[in-house]
């Protein structure tokens, strides 16, 4: 009922002032009633008509990752960032997406962060992770010798490590997923 009354109140605000922002508030009553599809379409359609209104563009990406659309999310997240590329709820959301899939841009995006919250604890633990001297042990053949041995978590440590230094590089991301899957049985 409370939910009702709520989207009934900012629909009957909007009819009065179509220009307004209020969308965003009527988006999150639909979502708070558990309409996240219905939430998203009327951010998409607000977005339209204000596309500098940033807390839009984040409660997008935000239900989007509600859905389970990260790479949706991701996209709403760089749009947001065209707008602002200072905004630091953007810049966290999208180095979140970013470890989760283990994307190699996500240095980048940290240093960003960083830039703007020093203290921030995510981006300092990827910065420290990304500024880490490789072992001279962190090649491809070491990596080959494990494996061959049946070291199988230690290979893949290592591949992955190789792959951070060289993200184009197909052979070693396939080394990867193969490991993976002999890991865990797939």
């Amino acid at each position: 009922m409370i939910h009702t009354e709520r989207i009934k109140r900012f629909k009957d605000y909007l009819a009065l002032h179509q220009s307004s922002t209020a969308f965003a508030r009527l988006a999150e009553a639909h979502a708070d009633a558990g309409e996240l599809e219905k939430a998203i379409g009327l951010l998409e359609t607000g977005i339209r008509q204000h596309p500098n209104y940033l807390p839009a563009h984040i409660l997008k990406a935000r239900y989007l990752l509600r859905l389970e659309h990260p790479f949706k999310a991701e996209e709403v997240l760089r749009e947001a960032l065209t707008v602002d590329p200072a905004n630091s709820i953007a810049l966290r959301m999208l180095l979140e997406l970013e470890i989760k899939r283990e994307a190699a841009g996500r240095g980048m995006t940290a240093k960003k962060l960083a830039a703007l919250d020093f203290h921030d604890p995510l981006a300092r633990k990827i910065l420290s992770e990304e500024t880490k001297a490789a072992s001279p042990f962190t090649t491809r053949s070491v990596a080959e010798l494990y494996e061959s041995q049946g070291y199988l978590t230690e290979a893949l440590r290592i591949y992955k490590e190789v792959a951070r230094q060289r993200p184009d590089d197909e052979g070693i991301q396939t080394k990867i997923r193969e490991l993976e899957g002999r890991i865990h049985g797939t």
